[in-house]
């Protein structure tokens, strides 16, 4: 008698898509998978970073200080291209017993057939759930470099996932192989293409190429010792460090003070009532051989507008007042500095800065108010009186000035007289612009008093002078000065009827400040 043996037969079931499936067969038990698959090309540029300090090293006496600088300097030097493809492996475990020995190759083929040449392997880290039980599924990270030479851009990924307990496999690795395909990107991913640095005394600052970024800080005996600041780029972790020593002495020393005043009356003297200035930065320099002036000391003049140095080392020493923001005018000394050969134990006074401090002009009414009715209203028979006292140039074929008739009309030949105004005849554009600022006078909108600051001039040498000055200079160069002269003090009284020059402050401007 013949006994016949039925073979099992085994049926490999593999999803189109990414995905494969086995079947079961023998004991044991089956598995499902598909990979996925995404191309990437990074551009990843390379960055140097450098610090540095100057001065790096300071001597202070007690309560002195100074400011050192720093300069951090990044480099972009280069790039470097990385082609990679990036995925994740599902399996999942379909039968009734838990996996055993479960790994994955990930193959790497340049491009769908042909020639779908192997190019490259990796194995796939299991290990963060390295075995399934009945039904469980696992996903696994994988990522795989792409060798050069980089081919078309279209790659072929194949996730050959194997275990030795397979059903009709058992005792040997066998499992299913699912495949996917991805293309490279046109262009890259920028990676540190724009960098950030931090400090240890600021930022961040940000940086997209080359460049350098500076910033000070002030040291003081109670920094003594070794300053090392260090910057870093945020996004590599690279740093550079710069050091200042600090070292404090209290050798012999001498005294260099003064005062800075509100140069009210504007002699360049501190005179007794005028105030102290506070807040204003007095420098103090060395001068050194080989360095030439050297500082030694950024002081800040206290409420009474005084300040004191106190230099530890004989030498040659430059006192320097540095000017603030805002409209400020120096009135002594004129260099704005005192040089003072110092000798231990002596003590220097009086040095001091006056100053005045500027507003922009106002009140001021234009040719054009006083010729318009609202300004022709304010005019008065005394005002016309005080006009026709001025040296106001008659131009040929004109019968006024002097103006003459009743109000009204003497208002209507003002009128005409602003409105025919011409350059021709400097003295004529003169005359007009000296008729308004002394109706602006007249009527208070202007006041004689008021002390103006034009600048340096041959005909003003201190740069200041009175409203009424200006108009008294301008009422003599109608009498025979010279063209130049009659523009010259024509433009300042257009200044004044057009709110163009500054005004001298009675008090100091507060708060005093520094860009």
């Amino acid at each position: 008698m013949v006994s016949t043996i039925a073979t099992p037969k085994m049926l490999v079931h593999f999803t189109v898509g990414g995905t494969a499936e086995d079947g079961q067969g023998q004991a044991g038990t089956t598995l499902k998978a598909n990979v996925t698959a995404t191309a990437y090309w990074t551009r990843t540029f390379s960055w140097t970073i450098e610090k540095s300090v100057k001065p790096d090293y300071w001597e202070f006496y007690p309560g002195g200080y100074g400011t050192s600088t720093y300069t951090i300097t990044v480099t972009k030097d280069g790039y470097t291209d990385a082609y990679f493809i990036k995925g994740t492996v599902s399996v999942k475990n379909g039968g009734n017993v838990a996996t055993e020995n479960l790994k994955i190759i990930i193959e790497l083929k340049d491009g769908v057939p042909p020639p779908n040449d192997l190019i490259a392997t990796a194995s796939v880290d299991v290990s963060s759930k390295p075995v399934l039980d009945p039904g469980e599924t696992g996903e696994y990270q994988y990522e795989i470099a792409i060798p050069p030479p980089i081919g078309t851009g279209t790659y072929k990924i194949t996730a050959n996932v194997t275990i030795t307990n397979h059903s009709g496999h058992l005792g040997e690795p066998y499992g299913p192989s699912p495949s996917a395909t991805t293309n490279l990107p046109n262009s890259p991913t920028l990676i540190n293409d724009v960098i950030h640095v931090d400090d240890t005394n600021g930022g961040p600052w940000t940086f997209s190429s080359s460049g350098s970024v500076t910033y000070d800080k002030t040291f003081t005996c109670e920094d003594e010792g070794t300053n090392e600041n260090t910057a870093t780029i945020l996004e590599t972790g690279q740093s550079a460090s710069a050091t200042v020593t600090v070292k404090c002495i209290t050798p012999p020393s001498a005294t260099i003070s003064g005062v800075k005043y509100y140069d009210a009356n504007l002699n360049g003297e501190w005179d007794s009532g005028e105030a102290g200035i506070a807040g204003w930065k007095i420098e103090l320099y060395r001068y050194n051989d080989a360095m030439g002036w050297v500082p030694v000391a950024t002081a800040y003049t206290g409420s009474d507008g005084s300040y004191t140095f106190t230099v530890t080392e004989a030498g040659t020493y430059r006192v320097v007042e540095v000017m603030p923001s805002g409209m400020w005018v120096r009135t002594a000394p004129e260099s704005g500095y005192y040089v003072i050969i110092v000798e231990l134990g002596q003590t220097y006074t009086d040095k001091d800065f006056g100053n005045v401090c500027l507003m922009q002009g106002t009140g001021g009414r234009t040719l054009g108010f006083w010729s318009n009715k609202n300004g022709q209203s304010l005019i008065t028979s005394s005002d016309v009186t005080e006009l026709n006292a001025l040296n106001l140039y008659n131009p040929t074929g004109w019968t006024y000035p002097p103006f003459s008739g009743d109000l009204a009309t003497e208002k209507t030949q003002i009128k005409n007289y602003l409105l025919n105004a011409t350059g021709k005849d400097m003295r004529w554009m003169l005359s007009a612009q000296l008729l308004a600022t002394k109706l602006n006078v007249l009527h208070s909108f202007l006041s004689g008093s008021t002390i103006v600051y034009v600048g340096s001039s041959t005909y003003v040498p201190s740069g200041f002078i009175s409203i009424d000055e200006i108009m008294a200079k301008a009422n003599s160069a109608l009498s025979g000065a010279s063209r130049a002269e009659q523009e010259y003090w024509k433009n300042l009284l257009d200044g004044l009827n057009n709110n163009r020059l500054p005004f001298v402050c009675t008090g100091p401007c507060y708060p005093i400040v520094y860009p």
